[in-house]
Parts: C-alpha cells; structure tokens; sequence
C-alpha cells in the first residue's frame, strides 16, 4: 500500500494532534481528495480487507460484548516529493 495524499505530517496532525478519524479511498484523482480521506494505492482488494477487519471487530462487540484487539507491526518507508533519494523509515506498531 502506498499512501498518495496527503503528507505525512497532515496525516499525523489530524489523526494524533487532532483525534480526527479518516478514511481510506483508492480513487485516482488526489485533487478531488475529501479533507478526512486517505488516498492509497493497492486497489479495491486493499479496501475490502480492510473494511473486513471493521466489520469482523464491529461483530465481535455487538454479537459477544468483546472488543477485538488488533495489532500490526511494519516498517513505513517513504521519500520527500522533492526529488531527494533519501529514504525516511519509520518503524510502527499499530494497535486497536
């Protein structure tokens, strides 16, 4: 998965600073981008699963009162849109 727009740092602000929730869409055109969107590369099979794994949690509380836990881990890997080779990593651990 790929994240198009909109930067990282917008991202984190909105989602940390902010608590705002977001959403992930894989339409094609980033300028028509909504302010709570998350544009992605990875297609409908990306957002199918992950749409999955919000209903499968959404089950687990309303059909046996659990709340589901979710854990990732992964590395984030991206280059600034200036044209520098650098490469920034940052290593996540994701939690619900």
């Amino acid at each position: 998965m790929r994240i198009k727009s909109p930067s990282l740092p917008f991202i984190f602000d909105d989602i940390v600073n902010k608590d705002k929730k977001m959403s992930f869409h894989t339409h094609e055109d980033v300028d028509s981008r909504k302010k709570d969107e998350i544009i992605v590369s990875g297609g409908e099979k990306l957002i199918n699963s992950l749409k999955n794994i919000y209903y499968r949690a959404q089950s687990a509380l309303n059909e046996h009162g659990t709340i589901a836990l979710y854990l990732s881990f992964g590395i984030l890997k991206w280059q600034d849109s200036d044209g520098s080779d650098v490469e920034t990593q940052l290593f996540l651990f994701l939690w619900k």
